[in-house]
């Protein structure tokens, strides 16, 4: 069925993040910590902190979102996205079913975050969003 679109019914928003290897302590802390937890005033810092974006509570993860899980394996952040898509495209979906329970997505996060640098002076980074779609 081209041109079907899932209703995304949830609120869980999140993004994993990691330091390259030369990123100093400093840089870490300002860039922050954020998992969205406790739901109400979530212990935050740095440009993480709660206070400093717009965030609600999600009651179905019990988190404020959006939230943030650092990514500390050895192997590329962008593998870990690429594998976890791999295994949700090897899912039947039942296309007439506009709310189709998608397994795995919830592993998958909305974006991805390489810090090299995060300070007063200077943010280098690299973002990717998460768009894929299932039509």
């Amino acid at each position: 069925m081209p041109g079907t679109i899932f209703n995304v019914t949830d609120c869980n928003e999140w993004y994993m993040y990691h330091f390259a290897d030369n990123v100093t302590s400093e840089d870490k802390s300002f860039f922050g910590f954020n998992e969205g937890e406790p739901i109400r005033k979530p212990n935050s810092y740095g440009m993480l902190d709660s206070k400093t974006m717009l965030s609600m509570a999600c009651i179905e993860e019990n988190k404020s979102v959006p939230y943030f899980k650092e990514y500390k394996e050895k192997k590329s952040i962008y593998d870990y996205v690429y594998h976890k898509m791999v295994e949700i495209f090897k899912n039947e979906i039942d296309m007439s079913k506009k709310n189709s329970f998608i397994q795995g997505l919830e592993d998958v996060p909305d974006g991805s975050i390489t810090v090299r640098e995060a300070n007063k002076k200077k943010l280098d980074v690299k973002l990717s969003i998460n768009d894929s779609k299932y039509y």
